[in-house]
Parts: structure tokens; sequence; C-alpha cells
């Protein structure tokens, strides 16, 4: 579980988003909505699964705390801006980049990260939105792994 630090820059994106809980988990939903247009109006080769937490989000464990959800897709890949979805600017910075190669172990992937990883190579997460990019049939194939951008500064 080596990842690579990047320097991301900033990307605008169009898209949807829903607010939820880990407990009450609707992605799936999201991104059924969310593909029903990109599939007609965009020309695309990745996605973005986009999390914006709240700031005390990650302080202690809460499964019903709520965040936004975002599926998104470059702007510069739409056609035109559809309907209903939203302009976002996925912001520039410095993230530590993951593969995880099945999402159904996610749980344990994140609970390494967080508890493991990120206090042994002395970095914190910065509150910034973390986000994953998907390849373009990601729903209709469970075996595609998955690129995890997660938002991080070094302890000073």
């Amino acid at each position: 579980m080596q990842p690579e630090i990047v320097e991301f820059d900033s990307l605008k994106c169009y898209g949807i988003f829903k607010s939820m809980s880990l407990k009450e988990d609707q992605t799936r939903s999201l991104w059924v909505e969310a593909m029903s247009v990109m599939l007609n109006a965009a020309d695309f080769k990745e996605a973005y699964s986009l999390q914006e937490y709240p700031a005390d989000f990650f302080q202690a464990y809460d499964p019903n705390k709520e965040f936004r959800k975002w599926a998104l897709v470059e702007a510069k890949c739409f056609k035109y801006k559809p309907e209903g979805f939203k302009e976002f600017e996925i912001p520039a910075g410095r993230y530590a980049r993951f593969f995880l190669e099945d999402r159904r172990s996610g749980g344990l992937f994140f609970s390494r990260v967080f508890s493991e990883y990120l206090p042994a190579a002395g970095l914190h997460l910065r509150q910034a939105p973390h986000f994953e990019v998907l390849a373009r049939n990601w729903l209709e194939n469970q075996n595609l792994g998955e690129w995890v951008y997660l938002p991080i500064h070094y302890n000073r």
C-alpha cells in the first residue's frame, strides 16, 4: 500500500450530488442517475466520484454523519452543460494517490490508510475533497479498480 504523492491541478467539472451518510450510502443511485445523462451528453474516458466532508467528519466515527457525494465528469468533455448539472472545481493541491484494485475491500483499505499509512508517513488529511477516478464503464464492470486521491499535508 505505497501511494504516490502527487500535485493535482484544479479541474473544472459538471455533475450532480446527493447528501448521504456511510450508513445510508446512495452512491449507486447517484451514479445511475448521473450516467443516464453523462453517456448522452459527454465524450469521456473517466469520471470522478468526489466526497465533500464536513471539517469534523474524521474526528470521531459516526456512520450517520452526512457528507456530500458528487458524480462528475470534466467539463470540457461535455457537448453542453446538462440541465440540473452543477459546476464543480476539484481544487489543486497535494494528494496521496492509491490504487484500489477491489472495491469490495474498500472498508478495510480506508481503515488501513487512515489508521496505519498516513500516521506512519507523517501525513495528515487536509480539508479538501477526497475523490476517486473511475473508468467510464465502472458501473457495469465490478472488477475494475479505481484511483483514490486523498488531500494531504505533512506534519508541521
